[in-house]
C-alpha cells in the first residue's frame, strides 16, 4: 500500500512524512491493544473463577450465574490452586523433612560428643582414683625414701669431713713434729715455759731486746716457714701475706693486709730494705710503678742499735713481726682456739699459739 501524500510505499526506507510515520505505528498500537484486552478478559475470567470458588454472598449457589466457559475456568482454576498449593505443600514438606534429617544428625553428633565426653570423664575420674589410692603412704614411702637418702648422703659427707679435718690435723701435727716445735718448762721456781722451732727458741715479741739479731731473724724466718705450710694444709689464706726466700731474695718477708694478695711483678730483690734503686742505668730508664713495700722478717743489727741507727728499718721490722704474731692469733682463732686474742701479751707469745695450735692435745668436748 502506497501512501497518497508523498506516494511511497511502505519499506524499511527512511519516512518522508509524518503520515506514513503515523501508519508504520498503527499496527503496532492495534497489537498492544489487543494484548490489553486479553489481559482483561482472562482477569475478568480469574475473578469469577474466584469469586465461583469463594463466594462473597454464602447464600448464593456456587454456580448460581455462570455460564459453562466460567464454570470450566473455575474448575481449572481450583485444580491449579489445588496443585500449586500441592507443589507448595511438597516443597516445604522437603525443607522440612532436610531440617528434620540436619536436626537429626546435629542431635546425633550431639549425643557422640557427650557419650564420649562422659567416658573421657569417667576415665579421668579413673585416673584420679588411682592416682589417689593410698596417695598418703606412698607420700609416707617416697619422703622416707629422700630422708634416708638424704641421711645417708649427710653421714658420708660428715664422714669425709671428720676424715679430711683428720688428715689435716695429721699433716699439720707432723709438719710441726719434723720442724722440732716443742715446749720447754724453766726449772727455775718461777717453772716459766719457752718455746722451740727447729732448735731455735721462739722470740717472744716482748723480749726482742736481748736475743741476737741471728736468733731473731731464724726464729721468725722458721714460723714463717711453718705457718704458711700449716695454712696450705688447711686451705687458708692467712690475712698477712707471707713471702718466703726465692730467687734472688734470700728472707723472708711479710705484706700488710691492704697489700697482701695483688699482683705484683716478680721480684729481684729490689723490694728489700738494703737494695738501692740509684744507680748508672737509673736514669736513663723510666722510673717503675710503685710496689707495695713489704716487711721484713730480719734483721742484721741488735734492735737497740737499729732503733737508733735506722728508725724506719726499725718500725717496719716491728710491724713485720706484729703482723707475724697477727696471723698466728688469726689461724689459732679459725681452728676455734681462744688465746685470749684481746690480750697483748698473749698475741705478743708467737710460742705458745703455736704449740697449742699444732703440739698440744686435742680438747675432748663432752657429748
Amino acid at each position: 500500500m502506497s501512501c497518497h501524500i508523498c506516494t511511497s510505499a511502505h519499506s524499511r526506507l527512511p519516512f518522508l512524512c509524518p503520515t506514513c510515520a503515523r501508519s508504520r505505528l498503527y499496527q503496532l498500537r492495534l497489537e498492544n491493544t489487543r494484548v490489553l484486552l486479553e489481559k482483561e478478559s482472562l482477569g475478568r475470567q480469574i475473578e469469577r473463577a474466584v469469586s465461583q470458588e469463594f463466594p462473597q454472598n454464602p447464600q448464593s449457589a456456587p454456580g448460581e450465574g455462570l455460564n459453562a466457559n466460567d464454570h470450566e475456568s473455575s474448575r481449572r482454576w481450583t485444580l491449579q490452586t489445588i496443585a500449586s498449593r500441592q507443589a507448595a505443600s511438597s516443597s516445604r514438606r522437603e525443607n522440612l523433612g532436610q531440617q528434620i534429617e540436619a536436626l537429626k544428625e546435629e542431635v546425633k553428633a550431639k549425643k557422640a560428643d557427650i557419650s564420649e565426653r562422659k567416658a573421657n570423664l569417667s576415665r579421668r575420674r579413673s585416673d584420679a582414683e588411682s592416682a589417689q589410692y593410698q596417695l598418703e603412704g606412698r607420700e609416707a614411702a617416697i619422703l622416707t625414701g629422700v630422708q634416708n637418702t638424704s641421711k645417708r648422703a649427710e653421714h658420708l659427707w660428715h664422714n669425709l669431713h671428720s676424715k679430711t679435718a683428720e688428715a689435716r690435723i695429721f699433716l699439720c701435727r707432723e709438719a710441726a713434729h719434723l720442724y722440732g716445735l716443742r715446749q720447754k718448762t724453766s726449772r727455775k721456781s718461777d717453772g716459766r715455759q719457752s718455746y722451740v722451732l727447729g732448735g731455735i727458741a721462739i722470740v717472744d715479741l716482748k723480749d726482742m731486746n736481748g736475743p741476737t739479731p741471728a736468733q731473731i731473724s731464724t726464729s721468725l724466718s722458721n714460723i714463717a716457714h711453718l705457718l704458711v705450710l700449716v695454712s696450705h694444709y688447711l686451705s687458708l689464706r692467712l690475712p698477712a701475706e707471707i713471702t718466703l726466700p726465692h730467687r734472688n731474695h734470700p728472707t723472708p718477708t711479710i705484706y700488710s693486709p691492704a697489700a697482701s694478695y695483688h699482683s705484683r711483678e716478680p721480684s729481684n730483690g729490689s723490694d728489700t730494705p738494703h737494695s738501692s734503686t740509684f744507680g748508672p742505668t737509673a736514669s736513663k730508664t723510666t722510673e717503675p710503678r710503685t710496689q707495695p713495700r713489704p716487711r721484713p722478717l730480719f734483721i742484721d743489727k741488735p734492735l737497740p742499735r737499729l732503733a737508733k741507727e735506722d728508725p724506719g728499718t726499725y718500725a717496719l721490722f716491728l710491724e713485720g713481726a706484729t703482723l707475724l704474731a697477727w696471723d698466728v692469733a688469726w689461724l689459732c682463732r679459725t681452728q676455734g682456739i681462744n688465746l685470749t686474742s684481746d690480750s697483748w701479751e698473749e698475741v705478743c707469745n708467737i710460742g705458745k699459739g703455736m704449740w697449742q695450735l699444732l703440739v698440744a692435745p686435742l680438747l675432748k668436748h663432752p657429748p
